[in-house]
């Protein structure tokens, strides 16, 4: 038996290795100055610093917010105020990354760091009808409706609408504009009508990191504007950050309760294979079964309601914008009540059974099926504990 259990833990550990919850992140909202949202299956919420971003989401940014999103090959995503980012495909890999943006409203910018230049990946950026091939370090652009602009910074910028020729912008502010579904000549702009074009957004970038981080409002931003303007807008802010802080504290609880349920039910799992069963069995048949009964009643009660409590706090950690791996560990831990109430029940109710001969060789053979078929849950609860183990922090 103990050389079956090891065996289902190291399946289940090299299963948890190679499984996409343990999988680089491929993008993760690194600042945010609120009110901005993600949008996730219909369902809209807050941003979190630190939350996971997947394909399908869209971000959703109100008047005079801001959001820095953190792709995995170290390129960082800007997204500026009243603006909206799909992203359309994230897939991170060793040999490549791949993505595709779909900037639907706003203004944006795209920055790689020095240290991810190099790293191989194949990025998009949509913006209306105009698309670019990243190959660049540093480009800003704007959706508006029948009104999309390009502006290249730094590098190499490989941009087009579609059904066109791709034009290749590598001098610095270049620039690609098409004005209701015509493309304009390539330009240069001065760096002064870039800032105008961008509203500010490039200027500052001390600035940035300590206004869009702690999510409080840029100085200047309130020094500009109207003072009615003012008013509201710091209503919203104080809306969005409590909204904020409720998230947070909701996530970090969940996943302090679904991981404290799940490790206090695989140690209980393990000690039953390990120690308690061989135990009992060592004191013979019909003495095994007869503490065997009253120990399965009393961990009943135990082990069901951690099962069911890990697995609905890690799902509702899940919902919350917590990682993929929660979702995973979740259904791991709650898949030992099914595979109870299924696959160990029918040798369960044998062995309580009034007619079943204690001392017989029947006897012995569904104690040791039991303790094998307790394995599963055994390994299902370390599989989920793994997960949380290794789940990236949600806020």
């Amino acid at each position: 038996m103990k050389a079956l259990l090891q065996r289902f833990i190291l399946s289940v550990a090299l299963l948890a290795a190679c499984c996409p919850g343990f999988a680089q992140i491929a993008a993760t909202v690194e600042g945010v100055q609120m009110p901005a949202w993600v949008e996730r299956n219909g369902v809209r919420q807050p941003i979190v610093p630190g939350m996971e971003l997947r394909a399908g989401d869209q971000v959703v940014s109100g008047a005079d917010a801001r959001v820095l999103v953190r792709l995995a090959e170290g390129s960082i995503v800007k997204l500026g105020e009243n603006g909206q980012l799909r992203f359309t495909e994230l897939s991170p890999t060793r040999e490549l990354f791949k993505a595709a943006l779909n900037v639907l409203e706003g203004a944006f910018r795209f920055t790689t760091e020095l240290a991810a230049k190099n790293r191989k990946r194949e990025v998009t950026v949509r913006a209306a009808q105009v698309t670019a091939g990243i190959r660049g370090t540093d480009f800003w652009g704007r959706s508006r409706k029948d009104n999309e602009i390009v502006c290249l910074i730094e590098g190499e910028l490989e941009v087009g609408a579609e059904g066109e020729q791709a034009i290749t912008m590598n001098q610095p502010l270049q620039f690609y504009r098409r004005i209701e579904g015509k493309t304009q000549p390539v330009g240069v702009v001065e760096k002064k009508q870039l800032d105008q074009w961008a509203g500010g957004a490039l200027a500052g970038e001390a600035g940035r990191q300590a206004g869009v981080r702690r999510a409080h409002p840029p100085a200047a931003l309130a020094r500009g504007s109207e003072r009615a303007r003012g008013q509201a807008a710091r209503q919203v802010r104080h809306r969005g950050a409590e909204s904020l802080r409720l998230v947070v504290m909701l996530q970090a609880s969940m996943q302090l309760i679904a991981t404290l349920s799940c490790a206090v039910f695989a140690g209980a799992a393990v000690y039953i294979n390990l120690v308690e069963h061989p135990a009992r069995m060592s004191c013979g048949t019909e003495a095994a079964i007869n503490q065997w009964a009253p120990s399965y009643r009393r961990a009943t009660w135990m082990q069901a309601p951690l099962a069911l409590l890990g697995f609905l706090s890690a799902v509702i950690a899940w919902l919350e914008g917590a990682s993929t791996a929660w979702l995973i560990g979740g259904v791991l831990l709650g898949l030992v009540i099914p595979v109870t109430l299924v696959v160990i029940m029918p040798t369960n109710k044998r062995l309580l059974s009034a007619d079943l001969d204690r001392q017989s060789e029947e006897a012995r053979k569904l104690l040791n099926r039991w303790n094998s078929l307790h394995g599963i849950r055994t390994a299902l609860s370390i599989a989920a504990l793994l997960f949380f183990l290794g789940a990236p922090a949600a806020y």
